[in-house]
């Protein structure tokens, strides 16, 4: 067989182990000798194209009116037929990955017969990954500084003042990108008022006029990243003193991570990937961190996302790259103070949903002894950054009623939302603004921007906005328009987690006492005696929007076993065609607040977070099948629209209706793609892994069975 090698950076076209190992497409032709097809590249595209995509959108899916019927040239100078939607498609596909330099390929057929589910994991693994893989060098620096949301003529890079290896290392880089035009300004931040060095930003008008306007720009990350090395580390013992008397001060806390309760266990979830298996061990080293895109537009790294798209690379056996993840969520903390929506400078004073120290604890259960020793200082200060960002978050912690909500920072109205996003608001609240033209809704955003107009309400909602973007569910009937007056039950659900992972690590008497409350807190103010529910605390009641939320306090273990089996009884109301719903239809119709159109995460949708969160709690509880019925509608849903639409892997899906095509604000990033998809969805990616995990045997014979190719 003729194998096609593609220049550096490529993915190779044929993968001869792939394909002794990928069994042949069901209902296809099969030969005792597999067939190869020698195609002239772009002739051939502009062939499939011309014949079989008369949407003329640069694909060939189920909804072309095209024969599905393509001659093709065999690799002894014979015409095959190349037959139904999925084999053209693929051939489609494979041929746009192919270097650009090559004009002739031979494609074997069992590439172009491979099943779905074969042929997603291999690109997730080998593609997807790749694409989304960004880092802070030269030409990372370079493509990260741009913001699709800022047209500018000199980009800045905001470093921590303390971090003199980042701030020497990109006076180079800068000075390199200035020799070709490309002009960026270093600015030196601190977020501690005592440091001696640096721009201190406070949370107020003057700041946000230059990390929003002025001098908006791309915050610095870490400059410490991990390796696999088939060297093993030296046998250091994790010593129980390593933590300076300063943190255990600073922190109130004590070690409590030694040899003896150093176990932590793997779950089918998590397997754990001894050394042997991901050729060597994990070593650290010094120079850009690389971090991970979510996928489309997005060119910086995000909160909650990087937890979900680091679970989906210890599925793909990339262990380092998880803790590169992990690596820059600590250094954000350390650095920032929280890990932030995304590193740019106008989410400065905003967080998002802390999973970070979920992803520690599951990262340390695939060390070796010998490993946690030599990575005992790393460990020590995810620890203390586990700390830091749970603190971030209890400045909206109620004594009386043991819980929080979300109480971010953040001033004016939020520059990433495109313009007029607010315009509907202001006209309805702010006083005379109601027949205002966009000029002068822009002329007064200026003005509220600077502190020259003011509004209480305006401020109000701003407020609950933000609070709505900290919670990751931006934009959502259940929380929008009242968010800070929420406790929300997956804030509370993750902050219990966040307490017991740090007690896994640390002996701290106040999280141990507020862990204890808090777990009594979501039993009783947020269970209504069917499921959970976020607390209003201006109404003094429960909210009445059933959202798949209601599932997090089975992820984090708060739920009592009781009141979690009685939730499994009753969420049959949020589970479609293709997975969980965000919220019910009852919840985003006779209980939703106001007119403002349909929400991204509303019914009928559904997201990848959910669904992966939802199966970790629902076998958290032993209802494994449950669990393992839902993973099998999501990757149906996943595999078949991947099956039929040239490839495709979105951000979210219509859950009921088991599409990924609909009208809904932000739209629905990964379903525009063009002849081949690149890089899927980050965390869509991770849950159809993470879905492959879960079903097993039986489970994944009725997934290979539902998912008929075309």
């Amino acid at each position: 067989m003729t194998e096609v090698v593609p220049t550096k950076r490529r993915r190779r076209t044929v993968q001869s182990s792939a394909v002794k190992e990928t069994p042949i497409r069901r209902k296809s032709t099969q030969t005792k000798t597999a067939r190869e097809f020698v195609c002239d590249v772009q002739k051939t595209i502009q062939g499939l194209l011309d014949q079989e995509d008369t949407t003329k959108d640069g694909t060939i899916t189920i909804e072309d009116s095209g024969p599905k019927k393509y001659l093709i040239e065999g690799q002894y100078g014979d015409q095959i037929w190349l037959e139904g939607n999925y084999s053209i498609s693929t051939l489609l596909q494979e041929l746009a990955l192919v270097d650009i330099n090559l004009k002739t390929v031979i494609v074997p057929e069992t590439i172009i017969n491979e099943h779905t589910i074969n042929r997603l994991t291999r690109l997730i693994k080998t593609c997807f990954w790749p694409n989304l893989r960004r880092m802070l060098d030269l030409n990372g620096l370079k493509l990260a500084l741009i913001d699709t949301k800022i047209s500018r003529v000199e980009y800045f890079l905001y470093v921590p003042s303390f971090d003199t290896e980042s701030i020497n290392y990109y006076k180079e880089i800068i000075s390199t990108l200035a020799d070709s035009g490309f002009l960026v300004k270093l600015i030196k931040i601190r977020m501690n008022k005592a440091c001696e060095s640096g721009v201190y930003f406070t949370d107020s008008l003057i700041s946000r006029e230059a990390l929003c306007d002025t001098a908006p720009g791309l915050l610095a990350l870490s400059h410490t990243y991990f390796f696999i090395s088939s060297e093993a580390p030296e046998a250091i013992p994790y010593s129980v003193d390593e933590c300076t008397e300063g943190n255990k001060k600073e922190l109130h806390s004590e070690p409590a991570f030694s040899q003896k309760n150093s176990s932590f266990p793997d779950h089918w979830h998590n397997p754990k990937i001894f050394p042997s298996a991901r050729g060597g061990y994990i070593r650290q080293g010094k120079g850009p961190c690389p971090f991970y895109v979510p996928g489309g537009r997005f060119n910086e790294m995000y909160g909650w996302d990087s937890y979900f798209i680091a679970k989906g690379l210890i599925l793909s056996n990339q262990l380092s790259e998880a803790f590169c993840i992990a690596e820059n969520l600590r250094y954000q903390i350390e650095a920032y103070g929280k890990i932030l929506n995304a590193n740019r400078s106008y989410y400065l004073f905003r967080g998002n949903p802390p999973l970070f120290s979920t992803l520690v604890i599951e990262l340390i259960s695939h060390l070796t002894s010998e490993e946690k020793g030599s990575l005992q200082n790393w460990i020590d200060k995810a620890a203390d950054a586990m700390i830091k960002e749970y603190y971030y978050f209890h400045r909206g912690y109620n004594a009386e009623l043991h819980l929080t909500r979300h109480v971010p920072g953040g001033k004016g109205i939020p520059m990433e939302t495109e313009e007029g996003h607010f315009f509907s608001i202001i006209r309805r609240i702010v006083p005379g603004a109601e027949k205002w033209s966009s000029d002068e809704l822009n002329a007064y955003i200026a003005k509220y921007n600077t502190g020259e107009e003011t509004s209480e309400a305006l401020e109000e909602f701003l407020q609950h906005d933000r609070a709505v973007r900290e919670s990751g569910h931006d934009t959502s009937k259940r929380v929008d328009g009242i968010a800070s007056y929420l406790y929300t039950v997956d804030l509370n659900s993750l902050l219990y987690k966040t307490e017991q992972d740090i007690l896994k690590l640390r002996h701290v008497p106040e999280i141990e006492k507020i862990s204890k409350l808090r777990k009594q807190a979501i039993n009783t103010h947020l269970w209504n005696g069917e499921a959970y529910y976020d607390y209003n605390i201006k109404e003094n009641r429960l909210s009445k929007y059933k959202g798949a939320t209601t599932l997090y306090p089975l992820f984090s273990m708060a739920a009592d076993k009781d009141k979690a089996d009685t939730l499994v009884a009753n969420m049959g109301d949020l589970i479609g065609a293709g997975g969980i719903f965000t919220g019910t239809k009852e919840s985003c119709t006779v209980h939703a607040r106001g007119n403002d159109g349909q929400k991204q995460w509303d019914y009928p949708y559904g997201w990848a977070p959910h669904q992966i969160l939802g199966w970790i709690g629902l076998t958290n509880y032993n209802h494994d099948a449950i669990a393992k019925s839902l993973a099998l509608k999501w990757c149906t849903m996943v595999g078949k629209l991947f099956s039929n639409y040239n490839g495709v892997v979105t951000e979210k899906y219509n859950v009921q209706t088991g599409t990924h095509k609909m009208d809904v604000e932000y739209g629905n990033i990964g379903s525009e793609i063009r002849h081949v998809p690149r890089e899927g969805f980050g965390w869509t990616n991770s849950s159809w892994l993470v879905g492959l995990a879960l079903l097993k045997e039986s489970w994944q014979r009725k997934l290979y069975a539902q998912i008929v190719l075309e």
